[in-house]
């Protein structure tokens, strides 16, 4: 039993995509959320506040994947550009998204894993869609549950079990990848 509740929790811890985000809370998310919420305030002292305040994050973004996320969100409160500001709040969550899938093609064999990880990315997903062109974040979507579709099903003790499918996974990860850029 206690080797069971060992390999649990190190499933659990092992699970997050970006080291920011707990099981249960998206950091990505909530950074976005926060610093919009600062915009719409009018108040760009608040936004380089909230920026500041999520730098950790943002500076992982910046030497994961080699953009200019901090420093470009701080010049856009700078100058207070707003479109600016969301432009790279909007890369943050394709940045998060494209980790997230990275993440789940490496654990496209351990079903549970790989699926958790593309319900995380459903979450980063929906934010972003709010910036999306309506048919764009359609085909995003559909995207998405081809992915779901692609890791199969285990069943239950065998009954009902689908074979997973990484040619379909590759295929619908590079499709989406190219809607979010």
């Amino acid at each position: 039993m206690r080797k069971i509740v060992m390999i649990l929790l190190a499933l659990a811890l092992s699970l997050n995509a970006c080291p920011f985000d707990e099981e249960q809370r998206e950091a990505t998310v909530e950074a976005y959320r926060a610093v919009e919420q600062a915009l719409d305030s009018g108040e760009y002292a608040r936004v380089t506040a909230a920026i500041e305040k999520e730098q950790a994050l943002y500076r992982y973004f910046e030497e994961t994947f080699k953009a200019p996320l901090y420093r470009s969100l701080l010049e856009g409160a700078r100058v207070q550009e707003r479109e600016t500001v969301m432009r790279w709040l909007q890369r943050s969550l394709a940045l998060e998204i494209r980790e997230l899938l990275e993440r789940s093609e490496e654990s496209f064999d351990t079903y549970q894993k790989a699926r958790l990880l593309l319900i995380k990315t459903k979450k980063h997903l929906q934010v972003l869609q709010e910036s999306m062109e309506k048919g764009r974040g359609k085909a995003a979507e559909a995207h998405l549950k081809q992915l779901l579709k692609s890791l199969g099903n285990p069943g239950i003790m065998g009954v009902g079990a689908r074979p997973a499918d990484r040619e379909l996974f590759l295929e619908h990860k590079k499709g989406l990848l190219a809607l979010i850029g």
